[in-house]
């Protein structure tokens, strides 16, 4: 059986927003409050239509993973969070694990089991070993961090951006027909829409897109 994972909020963000309403109104020449209200809905679901499309978590949080697992291939635990600031608790079949027993890759929120004696990673999960010695079956690890991006500190500027070209397609697009790209002149009209290829997010504009391409997580094996 391969191994699972269930995640549990532990400190939730206060917001999800990836943009502030002052930026998005600079940045789309908004001046007085008149459409605060809507820009502010705005935000909220252009962010998560961004983190949507990254298939991530992007908004720092403190996060409990409990892993169950038997055999695996490999020596990493999988971290939705990333990148990780801290490593609170690592929890191994009961036992409290210390630095020196786990390994961690911040950025690719990759966490691994580490043997001093041995002076290299090993696996997590062993099965029948760790079951003939005594250890619960299947395993189970559990693990307390802090991961994600802070707006206004450590977010990338492109994730931002993104969210600020969503909010400018918005805007720009108001009653027209938002797929269409280009139009010619009457007699020889030709119009040219734009339309999401198949397996393409259709919520995100593809100048945007390529700009989130690369914080897009990919799927570990």
């Amino acid at each position: 059986m391969s191994m699972r994972s269930v995640t549990t909020v532990i400190t939730k963000a206060k917001s999800r927003d990836l943009t502030t309403l002052a930026t998005a109104k600079d940045e789309l020449q908004i001046t007085g409050s008149t459409y605060d209200k809507r820009l502010r809905r705005w935000i909220k679901e252009e962010s998560a239509a961004v983190e949507s499309y990254c298939k991530r978590r992007l908004i720092k949080e403190t996060l409990q993973q409990t892993f169950t697992g038997y055999t695996v291939n490999h020596a990493d635990l999988v971290l939705v969070l990333w990148p990780v600031s801290e490593i609170l608790t690592v929890m191994w079949n009961g036992t409290s694990l210390t630095p020196d027993q786990w390994q961690l890759d911040a950025e690719a929120g990759l966490l691994r089991r580490y043997d001093a004696t041995q002076g290299c990673c090993i696996p997590w999960f062993d099965y029948p070993g760790y079951y003939l010695a005594g250890y619960p079956y299947p395993n189970i690890v559990v693990v307390q961090y802090t991961g994600g991006y802070t707006l206004g500190e450590d977010l990338p500027p492109d994730i931002e951006v993104a969210v600020l070209m969503q909010l400018g397609h918005r805007k720009s697009a108001g009653t027209r027909d938002q797929t269409i790209k280009t139009e010619t002149v009457p007699n020889v009209l030709s119009t040219t829409y734009w339309i999401a290829n198949p397996g393409e997010n259709a919520a995100i504009v593809p100048a945007a897109a390529s700009r989130l391409e690369p914080y897009v997580a990919e799927p570990h094996l």
